[in-house]
């Protein structure tokens, strides 16, 4: 086996790092690559934080402590590593080339990003890694196509949140409500002056009656000017989307500013490639 093998194999068997995470490919590496493990102790003087076994001031030298592995077999192992990274070099270079859709991709099953497998495809990084069991390889173009429309539908329709239909034919029913309510309270309003003008209520019971009124009134107004804010809003949206969506369909455009405006309004892109299913979440 391979190490991505090697890495899913463990993880079937249901066995966790120290952390309780599961085992990716790098991991294996570092395991099957440590001196720690024949007797030796390795350090690299001047190094805090980041890993760098290949530094030219790493120190490797015998150590007092039992080994667990046979030297030779480690050699082995180590050589069959080498060996395996000079035939598959040209996988482990990484594209120069960005996209406005890279680090937005997001696989459903384990939420790990989809990272370019070559120019023209994402894989989850998570399968990659030997995490995931899914490889979710797609190709860049169908999901760069897809998003594009449906921002497209987003500021020409309304953003889908359930049922565009349902979510208009409600918010005008809850302001026709409103105004409604609104019209029999004046209709309110003008009988209580006229019991006043009647000698049929007192000045006190007028007064009591017209603040209760307007108390209602004010609540109803409230709500009315949260839908008219809320309208407004998802208006203001609405024109965003339709500048991004200009700027990502723009050739004469770098790549480099479209990632930037694609990443100020999308939050993220779910992709489950077993159903097809493609889920755009805009940032708040």
């Amino acid at each position: 086996m391979n190490i991505l093998q090697i890495a899913k194999y463990v993880n079937d068997l249901g066995y966790r790092t120290h952390r309780g995470n599961k085992f990716e490919n790098r991991t294996i590496q570092y395991l099957l690559t440590n001196p720690v493990y024949i007797g030796y102790a390795r350090w690299t003087p001047g190094r805090k934080l980041k890993r760098n076994e290949k530094s030219e001031n790493t120190i490797i030298e015998k150590s007092q402590h039992k080994p667990i592995v046979d030297e030779d077999i480690f050699k082995k192992a180590n050589e069959i590593i080498d060996h395996n990274r000079q035939i598959h070099k040209r996988y482990f270079k990484s594209t120069p080339n960005i996209h406005w859709l890279n680090g937005l991709v997001k696989c459903k099953i384990c939420g790990s990003t989809l990272v370019r497998n070559t120019k023209d495809f994402y894989q989850c990084n998570g399968y990659v890694k030997g995490k995931c069991l899914k490889s979710q390889l797609v190709k860049l173009s169908n999901i760069e196509t897809a998003i594009l429309e449906q921002i497209k539908s987003d500021f020409t329709n309304g953003i889908n949140i359930t049922s565009k239909l349902a979510i208009k034919q409600k918010n005008n029913s809850e302001a026709y409500t409103l105004l409604s309510e609104l019209e029999k309270l004046k209709e309110k309003e003008r009988r209580c002056k006229e019991a006043y003008i009647n000698g049929i209520d007192t000045i006190e019971e007028y007064k009591e009656n017209k603040n209760y009124l307007k108390i209602q009134n004010d609540m109803i107004t409230n709500q009315l000017n949260k839908l008219k804010d809320k309208k407004n809003e998802e208006l203001k949206i609405q024109e965003q989307l339709k500048t991004v969506y200009k700027i990502l369909t723009d050739d004469k455009i770098d790549m480099n500013r479209k990632y930037e405006v694609s990443h100020l309004i999308i939050d993220r892109i779910d992709f489950l490639r077993d159903e097809g299913v493609l889920e755009l979440t805009y940032k708040a």
